[in-house]
């Protein structure tokens, strides 16, 4: 019988440990949080990208890293998962970064 590593890239299987510790109540671990960074960047760069403006060079794309980042510190017992860009997104576009940033925590 072959091993979980073999069938599946690292990276899927950190991100399911990951899942499966909060779902525990067990807080990341530090390799955990190194990869939230690029995880971040990785989704801001698929956050509607027929619109444009979260890509790369857009005028919203540093604001949204810099929102899901906070955020991430703001409550590391949770962190970052996959299309919470999404929901930022939409806030940000409805409101300035600030109150954003409430409304995404809340």
């Amino acid at each position: 019988m072959r091993k979980l590593s073999e069938l599946a890239p690292n990276y899927l299987i950190s991100k399911l440990i990951k899942t499966f510790q909060i779902f525990l109540g067990a807080p990341p671990s530090p390799t955990n949080r190194e990869n939230t960074i690029d995880s971040i960047q990785l989704d801001v760069g698929r956050t509607f990208p027929h619109l444009g403006i979260f890509q790369e060079g857009g005028p919203y794309y540093d604001l949204l890293i810099n929102l899901l980042g906070a955020y991430v510190c703001y409550r590391p017992d949770i962190g970052y998962v996959q299309s919470m860009s999404f929901i930022a997104a939409v806030l940000l576009l409805q409101m300035d970064p600030y109150p954003a940033f409430v409304a995404f925590a809340n």
